[in-house]
């Protein structure tokens, strides 16, 4: 939630930033936001290869760190720089891939450490309180960058935002939660393969009696036995 509030001004003043300190048009600021969406899609197919991260926590550590530096970047980009806009299109394209994994990533954790009959209440705290800092850190972003400038708003937040994560990150039990998921996980997988282990030599057991005795028994036969074994 926090990290929402701080990454916010760059969604609110990238129209500016691409208009007025860049002197962009209408088709430069459709190519650096088509990037920024294009990545977005890409990044959800990539997820779709990948069964995670068995240390979510430090991954989105280090993306968020990797994703302050992309905002600092775009503010380096020369004005006269004949592709600005498509380097401004490209460095946020990397700063939005890891959005899907970062989304799948945290819903995972919640899902893995939170009680189930509590995780629907969980999500739907988080999914209410985080999207309200948002709007929060645009209004704010516009009145500061009216005193300061657009850079100096965009290089402090993204600076600001890897410093408290970094202090949440360090100074509260988060970081233990990545040897707690793995735990988890491992017991999780534990008790399914046993589970699927037990229902195999059950079905053994139940073929080797159907061939020792000259009765046909079919396969819904065989499944109350399983549901029982299971």
């Amino acid at each position: 939630m926090a990290i929402n509030f701080l990454m916010s001004p760059l969604s609110a003043l990238l129209p500016l930033f691409v208009n007025k300190i860049h002197g962009g048009t209408e088709v430069s600021y459709a190519i650096v936001v088509g990037m920024f969406q294009a990545a977005i899609v890409v990044g959800g197919l990539l997820m779709s290869l990948f069964r995670g991260f068995s240390k979510p926590m430090i991954f989105l550590l280090v993306t968020l760190l990797f994703q302050v530096l992309c905002q600092i970047a775009i503010t380096f980009i020369p004005t006269t720089f004949g592709g600005r806009f498509w380097t401004m299109g490209a460095v946020l394209f990397l700063y939005a891939l890891p959005f899907a994994v970062i989304d799948v990533s945290f819903i995972t954790s919640i899902q893995l450490l939170v009680p189930k009959e509590k995780l629907g209440r969980v999500i739907a705290t988080i999914m209410m309180i985080s999207p309200a800092m948002r709007p929060l850190g645009q209004f704010l972003s516009g009145v500061i960058a009216e005193f300061v400038g657009i850079n100096a708003v965009l290089i402090g937040s993204a600076i600001l935002a890897a410093i408290v994560f970094g202090l949440i990150y360090f100074l509260t039990p988060l970081r233990s939660l990545d040897s707690i998921i793995q735990k988890v996980m491992a017991k999780a997988n534990g008790t399914k393969d046993k589970e699927e282990t037990k229902e195999q030599e059950v079905e053994e057991i139940l073929i080797e009696e159907t061939e020792r005795k000259p009765l046909l028994i079919q396969a819904r036969d065989l499944e109350p036995a399983i549901e029982v074994a299971k």
